[in-house]
């Protein structure tokens, strides 16, 4: 990943595995996907989160895009909604371009990280930004 070409390896693309997508908000220069890892234990559930600035896009099981964004969607993004709710089973690095997290209906999200001088993506749980 250009921007991350020594962390790309480190990514902690491992949280997402078997979490929760709980919320899909946009701002105005920022995507946020807001996950829960499970509880292990007694302990309570884990959030962790996505902000994304470069561009995303889900897709359903067909790989048809149903929603995408530069950060922002572009459109409503009820077509998304029925990935809340929804565990993600994979998450998978695509080196240099994108990560890509993989839900249990089979539909992905791809977060690309772009060349440009602004941050593509962070994961401040993780105290990752790329």
């Amino acid at each position: 990943m250009p921007a991350a070409s020594g962390r790309s390896r480190h990514l902690p693309l491992h949280r997402f595995r078997h979490a929760v997508l709980k919320a899909i908000e946009p701002a105005e220069y920022v995507t946020y996907f807001y996950f829960e890892r499970p509880r292990r234990f007694l302990r309570r559930p884990v959030p962790i989160s996505i902000g994304v600035e470069s561009s995303w896009v889900v897709r359903d099981s067909s790989g048809q895009s149903i929603l995408s964004g530069t950060p922002s969607p572009h459109g409503s993004v009820s077509p998304a909604l029925s990935l809340v709710g929804q565990r993600v089973l994979t998450a998978q690095l695509h080196p240099p371009s994108s990560f890509v997290l993989t839900f249990a209906s089979t539909c992905t999200l791809e977060i690309f990280v772009s060349d440009g001088a602004f941050e593509s993506f962070s994961i401040p749980e993780a105290n990752v930004y790329v």
